[in-house]
């Protein structure tokens, strides 16, 4: 249990305190979309993972490290958030293990450059959408 929780708090720390950026060289893989990442990290959304059920979008994650993150912490996730804050423009991004368990959550704002915001940006493309579409490098786009 002590395991679970630290790897919760390790798995927050990561995903919702680094500077979110998106370079060029992100390595795609096959039924997975980019959907935000990090000098540290990418985050990807699983294909027809995406759901919406009583307002609550949700869908499959994964983190993997970059070549650069000596720590190589990769781990799969649900990420959700309200549907009602796509027009309010922020809000509360919920992680859950894969078991279900709530792992943590973290409070984000149109504008801010942490992780939590692209990802929630990104539901909320997949919201209007409600299937992924992505550029050629893969990264998550609503054109």
């Amino acid at each position: 249990m002590i395991t679970k929780w630290l790897l919760a708090a390790i798995l927050i720390g990561c995903i919702f305190t680094v500077e979110a950026t998106i370079g060029e060289n992100r390595e795609a893989i096959p039924g997975w979309v980019i959907i935000a990442g990090s000098d540290q990290f990418t985050i990807y959304a699983k294909n027809g993972s995406f759901k919406i059920t009583n307002g609550i979008m949700s869908v499959d994650a994964q983190q993997i490290s970059t070549a650069e993150n000596p720590k190589k912490m990769n781990f799969f996730c649900k990420l959700t958030i309200a549907e009602s804050s796509c027009e309010s423009e922020s809000g509360t991004l919920k992680i859950y293990f894969p078991s279900g368990e709530y792992a943590g959550g973290q409070d984000y704002s149109k504008g801010d450059d942490r992780v939590a915001s692209f990802v929630s940006k990104s539901l909320c493309i997949l919201r209007t959408n409600r299937f992924f579409k992505y550029d050629s490098r893969g990264f998550l786009t609503n054109q």
